[in-house]
């Protein structure tokens, strides 16, 4: 998400779903999915005081695999890839 603006912010994550869980012994595996929404500004903070930056905000989906304890805490975030390609698509 970097590669999208000058800074990229995450300001939300939302709509967090578990699509499939798996127990063992000793942890618990938890796949799912959601979405992170983002402050893209293009520019320094200066430019932007002097109205040469542009800031906007966008939303992608994510999905994600994480490695829990038995109470449900997360010890490992194995997997997490957030999907951009409607912002190269919406730049057409």
């Amino acid at each position: 998400m970097d590669s999208l603006s000058t800074h990229t912010r995450i300001e939300e994550v939302s709509d967090v779903d578990i699509e499939s869980i798996h127990f063992t012994r000793d942890y618990i595996l938890a796949y799912g999915t959601g979405a992170v929404s983002v402050s893209l500004q293009y520019g320094s903070d200066g430019d932007l005081d002097r109205g040469d930056g542009v800031e906007s905000n966008d939303s992608f989906p994510f999905t994600f695999t994480a490695r829990l304890n038995p109470n449900g805490t997360i010890l490992e975030l194995q997997d997490f890839e957030v999907d951009t390609s409607s912002f190269y698509k919406d730049s057409e």
